[in-house]
Parts: structure tokens; C-alpha cells; sequence
């Protein structure tokens, strides 16, 4: 598995030649955040893909469902097996923060996403 990186900053990194990609575990870990921050209706060309934010956030009783939302992306993502948990909170800024586990085809791996 091979992907473009992405950058702290969350764009697409060029001009480093292999260095531009991530494989095998950062590879799925970088998908991870890419498929948690993906909205519902946004890409181009995958309407039907992402999680429907504009309607899950700012409404009350969601976290549930932001839950299986989160887990329905992870489990798209070619390599991940299994999702164990996942779980939410939000910062002092309040921003939403998703924190998850899986198994994957190279191991059980935690992660942190900051969405919004």
C-alpha cells in the first residue's frame, strides 16, 4: 500500500520523489485521518463517501453516532481488520477530538485525530 503524504498542515507533499509517499502502517495511518476529517457530500469524486459532520456536529445526543460514523470509515480503509474502539472528546478549543484502535494487517495501532 502506498500513499501521498500529507503534511502537518494536512496538504499534499511533493517534490521528495519516494519520500512524497507512506507505506504499509504509515500509510494506513495517515488514511485513518484522512477518512475521519473526509465530509460527507465533499469529495469529488466520491460523494457518498466521509462522515456526514454538518449534520452529526452541534447537536446534541450525536456522540454515538459520530461514534459508528467513525467506525464505518476506519473499516473502508484496505488493511484494517477491526476497529476495538473508539472514543470522543473535545479541547479547550472545542474542537472535536476522535481517538481510535484497530487491527490492521501489520498490528493493533492507536491514533488521534483532531477533526474540527
Amino acid at each position: 500500500m502506498k500513499v501521498r503524504a500529507i503534511d502537518a498542515k494536512g496538504d499534499w507533499d511533493f517534490g521528495r520523489g519516494r519520500q512524497s509517499y507512506k507505506t504499509d502502517l504509515d500509510a494506513i495511518m495517515q488514511l485513518n485521518v484522512t477518512h475521519i476529517r473526509s465530509w460527507y457530500l465533499n469529495c469529488f469524486f466520491d460523494l457518498l463517501a466521509g462522515i456526514d459532520w454538518k449534520n452529526l456536529l452541534g447537536q446534541k445526543q450525536t456522540a454515538p453516532k459520530i461514534r459508528d460514523a467513525v467506525r464505518r470509515e476506519l473499516l473502508k480503509i484496505d488493511g484494517v481488520t477491526g476497529v476495538l474502539n473508539v472514543s470522543l472528546s473535545i479541547d479547550e478549543d472545542r474542537a472535536l477530538i476522535v481517538q481510535y484502535t484497530e487491527t490492521t494487517i501489520y498490528g493493533t495501532i492507536s491514533g488521534s485525530t483532531l477533526v474540527l
